[in-house]
């Protein structure tokens, strides 16, 4: 951590949820200036998604935005999700004494120094956050080290102990679905909210299966996101990349089905194993998740679940004579397509979604996701195909409990679902929510739509003009 005459800069990487791929450059102004900090008092000045900076006086925070007195004495509030980067600015005499100690130490004290103004969010950030780098414009800060020892509050010390623990599960800090009401309806619960005990037993998890990853490859380290933890073996020069389309994803998916996409479908945060050599990925798949030598042999990747643990192991997907530029699309892809899959297992609850439906959904998320996508490529290819094809001939296809892996039935899964979504978008959640109530996909679109599939294969051929 820098420390300066005046005052100590704490760099923390917020939220990059509504970010892309390609950050924006920061406008070309000059950065907003504090005031002299009286006792007490700590400062903000941070850099917004549209490059511009704000700064104030801290007077109150949430897990969603943070209030501030600019340097005209007028509040002004600060959304998380649109925070790059973040600098917090303390008094004289608090900046003195955290110089006296060592780096670790000021981390913690820091923290205690938000806790004690009841800035109970910042501080948890500060605590859950270990040092590393991240994609984006900051490097995320926070104490990950040996508590003080010596002439502490040991109440204070016990509460930023706890704080500490909780951050670990709790963050993002509220769980979706807890305001719903009573008696709400089954379009209404949209997942199974989880307790703090499932989301902490399942970040040990997590945690566990990345302890096997590095002992399979050298290279897996974390990129963490608001939804998702990512233990990549990628080069970190793609972490950026894979920073931006998971949270694309996981907001394309929320607005799909209706969720605010401030709540988290998760229990905690997704965890994605990516691997970049076939060897590593398949070691991973047979030794931690069970898988048979044929199945890792002929995979890509995978979302899987062990109870109420859900989790999405990807390999690596260049082919020899291949560009690199070429694997990461596909790769890309790859991840969107089996993360979908992962999202549709939490949402409402864990029962399975017949496989042309989830299929469908998936494929469609990719191709939406990634252009000039396989999964784009796969639709054209089934609609060329449907045009001298009796659509009679995929009723097996739509009662099979895993479709054939052919792009031609993968694609004609995919536009299956976009007829039925641009038929009616809210009618075909509603679809699959009966399905997640125990309805079989025929009685679904019988009650929802109106028709069996035979109705559905027909006019689905004659939409594309057979």
């Amino acid at each position: 951590m820098n420390i300066a005459n005046d005052r100590i800069r704490l760099a923390a990487l917020l939220a990059m949820a509504f970010l892309g791929a390609v950050l924006p450059a920061p406008a070309e102004t000059d950065a907003p200036t504090l005031r002299q900090l009286r006792p007490g008092e700590i400062g903000l000045t941070c850099m917004l998604s549209d490059g511009t900076e704000q700064a104030g006086i801290i007077s109150h925070s949430t897990a969603t935005h943070i209030l501030i007195s600019d340097p005209s004495a007028r509040t002004q509030r600060i959304y998380i999700n649109n925070v790059i980067e973040l600098t917090l600015t303390f008094d004289p005499a608090t900046t003195d004494a955290l110089s006296d100690l060592p780096p670790t130490e000021q981390r913690m004290e820091i923290g205690r120094v938000l806790l004690k103004r009841r800035l109970e969010w910042l501080a948890l950030v500060v605590f859950q956050r270990a040092a590393h780098d991240t994609p984006g414009k900051a490097t995320e800060a926070a104490f990950h080290g040996r508590q003080p020892q010596g002439d502490g509050d040991a109440t204070t010390i016990e509460r930023i102990r706890e704080a500490y623990e909780a951050a670990r599960v709790l963050l993002p800090p509220a769980f979706g679905g807890e305001q719903r009401k009573a008696g709400a309806t089954l379009a209404d619960r949209k997942y199974t909210c989880p307790s703090p005990a499932l989301v902490g037993a399942n970040l040990r998890r997590a945690e566990a299966w990345r302890d096997k990853a590095a002992t399979i490859t050298a290279n897996v380290h974390l990129i963490e996101t608001e939804h998702f933890l990512i233990y990549s073996a990628w080069p970190k020069s793609d972490d950026r990349a894979l920073f931006g389309i998971y949270e694309r994803l996981y907001k394309k998916l929320c607005k799909q089905f209706d969720i605010p996409d401030e709540e988290n479908i998760w229990a905690g945060k997704l965890p994605v194993y990516a691997f970049w050599e076939k060897a590593d990925y398949m070691k991973f798949a047979m030794e931690t998740c069970g898988m048979s030598p044929a199945m890792a042999q002929g995979s890509a990747g995978f979302a899987g679940k062990r109870g109420p643990f859900s989790f999405v192991v990807l390999g690596p997907v260049y082919e020899d004579g291949g560009s690199k530029q070429r694997a990461r699309k596909w790769f890309f892809e790859l991840l969107t397509h089996e993360s979908t899959h992962a999202f549709l297992g939490r949402y409402i609850n864990d029962r399975h979604v017949i496989s042309w439906v989830n299929e469908g959904i998936a494929e469609t998320t990719a191709a939406t996701l990634v252009p000039r996508s396989q999964a784009s490529r796969k639709l054209k290819h089934a609609h060329r195909q449907m045009k001298s094809r009796d659509p009679r001939s995929l009723q097996d296809m739509l009662r099979a409990d895993h479709i054939p892996l052919d792009p031609f039935f993968y694609g004609c899964a995919q536009s299956l679902v976009r007829f039925l979504i641009e038929r009616d978008r809210e009618k075909f959640i509603e679809f699959v929510e009966l399905i997640k109530d125990g309805k079989s996909d025929e009685q679904a679109l019988k009650q929802i739509y109106g028709w069996d599939q035979r109705q559905l294969l027909a006019l689905w051929a004659r939409a594309l003009g057979r």
